[in-house]
């Protein structure tokens, strides 16, 4: 068409003719252009090269860019970051976000924000930091004072159980006509329970046991009242219900913790066995009999002491014969628990108490080890949940001559009359030759014994009535000991009676002394002791020197 471009590709080779046109619009002309299209495509192709670099080269440039920009950015905020991270491990030190803080936006703003904070924590710190060595140094102090305080307690208490322990007679004693053995083991410190046994005359003893109701100081404490109250009252001589009517009335009257005591006291004639008893709530006591029958004591149905005033107490008798014994006890050994907490009851005690062989006539000593040590294996590493209390009088009597003796022991009961004298001195010839005594020691042993018996008969007694002295001489290997013991008036010859004037002529001398002179002269030791009512004078002598 007129004016039209025309384009012809003829192989490789693209002509493009466009006209010319005149003046009147004529074509006057024409104007053709001849190109490869090989050279096109390579000059594309190079521009597409140059805009592929340059797209990489920018895009590098604005990693790199926005790389610096970013760490720029992220610095303060990880400063802030590592702050808080510090203020987590209670670094306060560590703590500096000076570098950020002088900054206008919101992360300046969060730095002088975490540092003051961090600053209160770390001061807050601080002061729990000293009030906590304050507080533990005061818990210190009061540990120590609390530790002092304990180990004195402990040791009062110790006191106090040693205390109490002398309180109560020797837990084993051999007289002629009866031996008598006891223990007690209280569950704490001390305890509640106690034994006792006491001379009222000398034809009678006293012997008690007794549990205080609850356990510790208080149960000890009134134990303390309960034992000397019955002890007092018991020397006058009245009978067991008497004597528990009189100590009911005086424990209710000193009484403000509301409590009581169950008692068990009976008197012993030394001379015809008869025992009378009352029983103020206590566990019957067993009686062992010397052919092996084991039965508990008739119960007198009395009330424990300090309940109530204004009560009488019943009174039962029976009579112990040559080798029979009476067990008494405390509920400490029936309701002893083992480890799987089973009872131990009064079937394991009564077969504890049983003879082991057929008209067996076990001594006071044996029966209460015996007892004893059946409930303790019976308990093992069980915890003692009571006060562990017994009393064992194994009655012997006396024959007519009144007198036992064997190749280690000599037993003489005196009455007290000069004549006995005499025989008590054939007695220790027929002992000295029979443990092989040289004359000479014979004669110093019976000399001592003149004077001080002597000295008991002419002074120690007032009231008209007949008493018995018991002399007990023993010898282990070379050493004699002799004990005298009466129930006269309390005498102390080595403290008590005139010094011996050895110096002065015959004629000037005074009257007294020499003899106790001679006792200390001729014996090793003399030692003189006031027990349970009784005068006890125990002289030793080397044998062979």
């Amino acid at each position: 068409a007129k004016g039209d471009v025309v384009t012809e590709t003829l192989g490789e080779v693209v002509n493009v003719a466009a006209p010319i046109l005149g003046r009147l619009g004529d074509p006057a002309g024409s104007a053709v252009v001849q190109f490869s299209l090989s050279q096109v495509n390579d000059a594309v192709r190079q521009s597409w090269i140059v805009t592929a670099e340059l797209t990489v080269a920018i895009a590098l440039i604005g990693v790199l860019l926005a790389s610096i920009a970013g760490r720029q950015m992220s610095r303060p905020i990880e400063a802030v970051s590592r702050a808080v991270h510090e203020v987590e491990r209670a670094h306060a030190g560590a703590v500096d976000l000076s570098v950020v803080m002088g900054r206008t936006d919101e992360i300046g703003t969060l730095a002088r924000s975490i540092t003051a904070m961090a600053n209160q924590v770390f001061q807050r710190e601080d002061e729990m930091e000293a009030l906590v060595m304050a507080r533990t140094s005061d818990l210190a102090a009061k540990n120590e004072a609390l530790q002092q305080m304990h180990e004195r307690i402990a040791e009062e208490l110790r006191v106090a159980q040693y205390l109490q322990a002398s309180m109560l007679p020797e837990e084993w004693s051999q007289q002629p006509d009866f031996e008598i053995q006891a223990m007690m083991e209280p569950a704490r410190e001390v305890g509640g329970d106690f034994y006792d046994y006491f001379t009222i005359d000398h034809e009678r003893i006293g012997i008690v046991i007794a549990d205080v109701s609850g356990k510790g100081v208080p149960a000890a404490i009134f134990m303390a009242i309960a034992r000397t109250t019955i002890q007092g009252l018991a020397a006058t001589g009245n009978n067991p219900g008497r004597v528990m009517r009189d100590a009911n009335e005086v424990l209710c009257g000193v009484n403000p913790l509301s409590l009581f005591v169950t008692v068990f006291y009976a008197m012993l004639n030394r001379r015809t066995g008869e025992c009378t008893y009352a029983n103020a709530g206590h566990n019957p006591p067993y009686m062992l009999r010397r052919g092996g029958e084991v039965s508990p004591l008739p119960t007198t149905n009395g009330v424990a002491l300090g309940v109530m005033e204004g009560l009488d107490y019943a009174e039962a008798s029976l009579t112990l014969g040559p080798g029979d014994s009476l067990f008494a006890f405390t509920d400490g050994f029936t309701e002893a628990f083992d480890p799987n907490g089973e009872e131990y009851g009064e079937d394991r005690l009564i077969q504890s108490l049983t003879p082991e062989g057929q008209g067996a006539r076990p001594s006071a000593r044996h029966v209460t080890e015996r007892a004893t040590g059946a409930v303790k294996n019976f308990t093992g590493d069980a915890e003692q949940s009571d006060d562990l209390t017994c009393l064992t009088l194994h009655f012997v009597g006396f024959s007519d001559a009144s007198e036992q003796m064997n190749d280690q022991n000599l037993v003489v009961l005196v009455k007290n009359d000069l004549d006995e004298i005499g025989r008590l001195a054939e007695q220790v010839e027929a002992f000295g030759e029979l443990i092989g005594m040289t004359a000479k020691e014979v004669f110093e042993v019976n000399m001592s014994m003149d004077e001080i018996i002597t000295n008991i008969i002419s002074y120690g007694y007032d009231d008209g009535d007949e008493h018995q002295i018991l002399v007990e001489i023993t010898r282990d290997r070379r050493t004699l000991s002799i004990l005298i013991e009466d129930d006269g008036k309390a005498f102390n010859p080595m403290a008590d009676a005139p010094e011996a004037d050895t110096e002065s002529s015959l004629e000037d001398r005074q009257i007294g002394g020499l003899g106790i002179h001679l006792v200390k002269t001729v014996m090793n030791d003399v030692i003189y002791s006031w027990r349970n009512g009784r005068n006890q004078l125990v002289m030793k002598k080397e044998l062979g020197v």
